[in-house]
């Protein structure tokens, strides 16, 4: 990891999308990162789960944190992402995000979501596009 990084954890809090869903970064280091998302009755579908939507954005900015520590900006190519399990009765959504390749051009992150008590509920893996150098 680059010593020069900024804070992505206060970078990520005045984010306004990342702000308004509520996610927060927890932790990165080298080529890894963390996070979570406080579940509020918005996040929810009809049925009372968490909504893929939500859980989506969840693993795709923690997978996008996780290639910024190689210091770059980088952008969403495409992803694979599986939903395992609904995510019911949980006060939090966690994700963590691991590189799995890191390009000149592209970055390959993998990531696993869970809930409180640690039950996989989604995994993937994301392209993030390597747009400059921070």
């Amino acid at each position: 990891m680059r010593t020069n990084l900024p804070d992505y954890i206060k970078e990520a809090a005045r984010t306004p999308y990342i702000a308004y869903n509520g996610i927060e970064l927890i932790s990165y280091s080298d080529g890894f990162c963390n996070g979570r998302i406080k579940i509020e009755s918005h996040h929810k579908n009809l049925h009372g789960s968490v909504h893929g939507g939500c859980v989506y954005s969840l693993a795709d900015t923690i997978a996008s944190y996780a290639a910024m520590t190689e210091g770059t900006v980088v952008t969403t190519l495409n992803s694979a992402f599986n939903y395992l399990h609904p995510a019911v009765d949980t006060e939090y959504l966690y994700c963590e995000g691991k590189i799995i390749k890191s390009g000149k051009t592209v970055t390959v992150v993998r990531v696993e979501l869970f809930d409180d008590n640690k039950k996989l509920l989604a995994d993937g893996s994301f392209s993030c596009y390597n747009l400059r150098q921070r």
